[in-house]
């Protein structure tokens, strides 16, 4: 069960919100949630972008470091809660538990912790760092909301990018098995609507339905208009590919154990979560994919 605190669900927006992880793409998204509120945001970064990526006028961006925590103190100076969200490492734990001692410190009310699908079982080496991670939150007396999402749609973007633009390509070891992918910016809506009172969702957050990759591929061809499809890889190719472009032993382990669990289906669970807290469905593929479709064209000049 995902919600583990004692927040008031009255909104309390007199203090400025604090967003760490503010340039990624889920923290980026929070910023834009939150600024639609009209609260007073602090993004903190380890570097300020510049002027078109720091538009809004609620936003006051600080550069801090969280490999050192007291880098922080600034930040959460007065405010009323953290948005909580850090890098994906084996010592996440441990970096989290020194953010959460600053942010009691400080007096922060609530803090939301972007945390993943799965931590309340900790069945995947990701759901057990993050699980311990949400765990040192806990133990440093705060008050928390853990986020718990399924796998982002951005990842098609993202991580997977590459291979669709220049080759029209999806390549995983997923096989058949379907992911109830989710849009980051509902993550983040419901991380806003968290942090300035709402009650916390109570399941892990997904999408309306459970895609394998020769869906997404299919989805992708019709909107972009282009040919895209699926070419399925075995777990020792993408072993070999993620280690090749350079990802900490531990990191490819938590990758691989993710596709193992995603084509034994077992990352296809669809929740209610995200319309419990927004009160509206969340985004399909095909939303997502009509908004996203120019990072799928082909390179210039490509065949």
């Amino acid at each position: 069960m995902l919600q583990r605190n004692k927040i008031d669900a009255k909104a309390q927006c007199d203090r400025p919100i604090v967003v760490l992880g503010a340039t990624g793409t889920v923290g980026g998204a929070v910023l834009d949630a939150l600024s639609r509120c009209g609260v007073e945001i602090r993004a903190v970064a380890r570097r300020v972008p510049g002027a078109a990526g720091r538009e809004a006028t609620t936003v006051g961006w600080l550069v801090a470091d969280l490999a050192v925590p007291s880098s922080l103190d600034r930040a959460l100076a007065g405010a009323g809660a953290l948005f909580l969200l850090t890098p994906l490492e084996e010592a996440m734990p441990e970096r989290v538990a020194a953010v959460a001692a600053r942010a009691r410190a400080a007096g922060i009310d609530r803090v939301v912790r972007l945390s993943a699908y799965g931590a309340g079982t900790a069945q995947t080496l990701l759901g057990r760092v993050h699980r311990e991670a949400e765990q040192a939150v806990l133990a440093a007396g705060l008050e928390m909301v853990a986020l718990r999402p399924n796998g982002f749609m951005q990842n098609y973007v993202t991580q997977l990018g590459h291979g669709i633009r220049a080759h029209g390509l999806i390549t995983s070891p997923q096989g058949s098995g379907a992911v109830s992918l989710v849009d980051a910016r509902d993550v983040a809506a419901v991380a806003a609507a968290c942090l300035t009172g709402a009650p916390a969702p109570v399941d892990d957050l997904t999408g309306p339905v459970a895609l394998d990759e020769a869906a997404v591929a299919a989805c992708i061809s019709r909107v972009s208009g282009r040919a895209v499809r699926y070419q399925p890889t075995s777990m020792a190719a993408a072993a070999r590919a993620l280690a090749d472009i350079g990802l900490p032993a531990w990191l490819r382990a938590v990758i691989l154990d993710l596709y193992a669990l995603s084509a034994d289906g077992g990352a296809a669970r669809v929740t209610a979560a995200v319309e419990a807290v927004l009160g509206r469905p969340p985004a399909r593929f095909e939303d997502f994919a009509r908004h996203a479709r120019a990072h799928w064209m082909a390179p210039a000049g490509s065949a």
